[in-house]
Formats: structure tokens, C-alpha cells, sequence
């Protein structure tokens, strides 16, 4: 099987898979999604400063916090590549200098895993709740989404594809990492699109955008902006799209509505390798398919 996949269109959700898989950076769209459903609640403030820190929660979930990113350093590769076990988050702040910002907050947009770390932080400090626990509450249990949950031990990694024997500590996700079904991934986004899980103004506040750039090479975005734990832009023949890719070194997922075409179409996509655009592609596949 070349891709674990599911969509949706008009009707029920298709899937070739009930195998769990790693989301990987779609866990940055289920954490902006636990944060709207505490402002909703008035539990948290986008735009106040974090305690002790110059930038907002907001403009850490649009990436423009400027806060370094652990993927660019080195030695971050070197331990992950030589297995061994994830440094403490403390460790990991000092190793990438976290206080020294890449550009004064809301003057730059720089992807930042780093960031999301902080905002876990933030959740469990806020909620007194560990993250699992706060974001099944929050998220995956009112969605009833019964296959997805958050990695906390070797013996959940081991369930995912690509992952069992791979001397992979989870712990290097440091902003956490969901896994669930490929159908079950579709049905988050759809309800976050369509359902009234959240009000009109969170939607808005979701899709409210950073543009970033141009045409990806071998991808199929033409224009690219970021929201609040979204990646949206065009991509090609398809108009909008929202949701997310995930990248790691064991495989690749995508997860993407397209609100433009003629039967608008939410679908989801899994593979080994490092490639994002493979998923990316397939997805837009799937929802071309669907027309």
C-alpha cells in the first residue's frame, strides 16, 4: 500500500486504512484548536505578553514570535540520528538559546517547533492539566474521535506505521505528538471547518493569515500564508487550502481542506519517507478525484 489515505466529500468518510499513524505536525492544528476552545471559554488571552517574555500566544501559534527553531540545530540532529533519549525540555530551551529571538516579535515569520514546545508550556501551566490529558478533554473526546490520542510511551509508537523498532525517542516531538486513523484525522479537520465545535469567531481567528511566500519547488502550493496552527494558500487547480503537513525522518503526513472546488473535499494522507510534497500531492489528488 503506497499511501494510507481518507476523505471526505459529500457524503462519508473513505478511508484504505484502519492502521494508527503519526501525525506529526498536524498535532500544531489540534493544539491551536485546544487554545480556541479555552479563549472560547475565556481561560487564556491571545495578545497579552507570555510572563517573562516579550511576544504573544497568538504569535507563537503564527510562527511569528521569533523564536529559533531545534530543527536547524545540529546537535538537536545528532541526537536523534545517534537514538538516544530526548533532552529534558529545560535542556532543549538552552541548547537553542530560546531568549534570543531570530527578529522582534510580529516582524518576521520563522516556522518554529520551538515555539509550540512554549505553548505546551503555556496549556498545562494555564490548565494545571498534563497535555494528553488537556487536549482529550478538549479536543479529541467532545469530537469523539476514538482512535486518536497523544504518544506517551514507547509501547504507543510501536503501534504507529513506520515507527515500531526504530529506536525513536517521541520525546524529540516536543510539542507533542498525535496519532489516530487517517479517517479519524479527516474528521477533526471537517469539524473544524464545518461543525459549530467552534463559533464563527474562532474560524475566524483560525484562518486569520501570515503570508509567507510563493510556489513551493516539487510541491503543489502556489502561494503560501500561515494562521493559527494552519498552513492555507493555494494550491494548484484547487484553489484554498487548509490544514497541515508533517515531516520527520520515519514518514510524512498531510491533511488539507479545499473549501474552492465545485464539491469542496477534506482529505488525508500518509507515507514513509522524508517528502512532505508526497502527501501534499496526494491529497490534492484525492480531493481532485472526489470532483
Amino acid at each position: 500500500m503506497s499511501y494510507v489515505h481518507a476523505w471526505k466529500s459529500n457524503g462519508e468518510i473513505f478511508s484504505n486504512s484502519d492502521a494508527i499513524a503519526p501525525w506529526w505536525s498536524i498535532t500544531k492544528t489540534v493544539i491551536a484548536v485546544a487554545c480556541l476552545k479555552l479563549w472560547e471559554a475565556g481561560d487564556l488571552e491571545f495578545d497579552r505578553p507570555l510572563r517573562n517574555r516579550s511576544f504573544t500566544l497568538r504569535q507563537l501559534l503564527r510562527h511569528t514570535a521569533g523564536v529559533p527553531n531545534y530543527g536547524r540545530f545540529k546537535a538537536y540532529h545528532d541526537a536523534v540520528s545517534g537514538q538516544q533519549n530526548a533532552w529534558s525540555a529545560e535542556k532543549l530551551l538552552a541548547v537553542v538559546e530560546a531568549d534570543a529571538l531570530d527578529f522582534a516579535p510580529g516582524q518576521g515569520w520563522n516556522y518554529s517547533n520551538t515555539g509550540y514546545l512554549l505553548v505546551l508550556q503555556l496549556l498545562e501551566d494555564i490548565t494545571g492539566r498534563p497535555f494528553a490529558e488537556l487536549i482529550h478533554q478538549t479536543v479529541f473526546g467532545p469530537l469523539d474521535l476514538s482512535s486518536v490520542s497523544i504518544v506517551q510511551t514507547k509501547a504507543d509508537l510501536d503501534k504507529c506505521l513506520y515507527m515500531k523498532n526504530t529506536g525513536y525517542d517521541f520525546g524529540w516531538v516536543y510539542h507533542g505528538l498525535a496519532s489516530g486513523t487517517a479517517a479519524d484525522a479527516v474528521g477533526f479537520l471537517h469539524h473544524i471547518v464545518h461543525s459549530d465545535f467552534l463559533t464563527p469567531a474562532s474560524k475566524a481567528a483560525l484562518q486569520d493569515r501570515v503570508k509567507v511566500g510563493g510556489a513551493l519547488p516539487d510541491r503543489p502550493w502556489q502561494t503560501c500564508n500561515y494562521g493559527l496552527g494552519v498552513m492555507c494558500g493555494e494550491m494548484k487547480n484547487a484553489g484554498q487550502a487548509i490544514g497541515h503537513s508533517g515531516a520527520s525522518p520515519f514518514s510524512v503526513s498531510a491533511l488539507y481542506h479545499f473549501p474552492d472546488l465545485p464539491v469542496p473535499v477534506t482529505a488525508c494522507a500518509f507515507h514513509s519517507g522524508t517528502d512532505e510534497g508526497k502527501t501534499e500531492w496526494e491529497v490534492l489528488r484525492l480531493a481532485q478525484m472526489c470532483q
